[in-house]
């Protein structure tokens, strides 16, 4: 009995953690900084990867370590899980990244056209996300070169996400539980 009870307290204690945060912050992939959206289990690419680098080094870089670009879609969807409506901006820092020298998140995404590009951002003071096209984008040079503004990162992710340590222990509890259960039904 008191076996089951401490059963029943982790699940809810494990299950209660993972609920609350829909963003958490994950393991370095090849030095990178990433973080998991827990609705979608994506890897995402932290906002602070890729300061003072061109479009195209970010872009190989994040290639190499397995990240993908993502179109505008697929980042809307990571964005209903980072609502800025209600002054949660600054809360998301220490898991997504910000640009070093201003309040800003601000990421490349893919349009699927080449001169053509789009940037999803916020500042500190947005209650939405924003999006804006670039056209004849230049793949090569810095954005804002070498200023305080060179700050541009790319909403990069993984689709293969290897579970959290948090989903792990749950899926733990349940494989217990069942194991409880079946020997209370053998003892019987």
């Amino acid at each position: 009995m008191r076996l089951r009870n401490a059963v029943i307290a982790l699940a809810l204690a494990v299950t209660s953690t993972s609920a609350s945060a829909q963003v958490v912050a994950s393991t370095s992939v090849n030095g990178l900084g990433t973080f998991i959206d827990t609705q979608t289990s994506l890897r995402w690419l932290r906002l602070d990867n890729f300061f003072n680098q061109s479009p195209t080094q970010m872009v190989a870089t994040a290639n190499a370590a397995g990240f993908i670009l993502s179109d505008l879609a697929t980042v809307q969807t990571l964005w209903t899980s980072l609502p800025l409506s209600a002054g949660q901006w600054s809360s998301y820092q220490s898991i997504i990244g910000v640009a070093p020298n201003r309040e800003l998140y601000w990421g490349l995404y893919d349009t699927g056209t080449t001169s053509d590009q789009g940037w999803g951002f916020a500042y500190s003071n947005n209650a939405a996300w924003q999006t804006q096209n670039a056209t004849g984008f230049d793949w090569n040079t810095v954005p804002n070169g070498n200023s305080v503004s060179a700050d541009l990162n790319l909403w990069g992710y993984q689709a293969n996400v290897i579970p959290e340590p948090s989903s792990i222990a749950l899926l733990g509890v349940g494989v217990l539980a069942l194991g409880l259960v079946s020997r209370r039904r053998k003892a019987v």
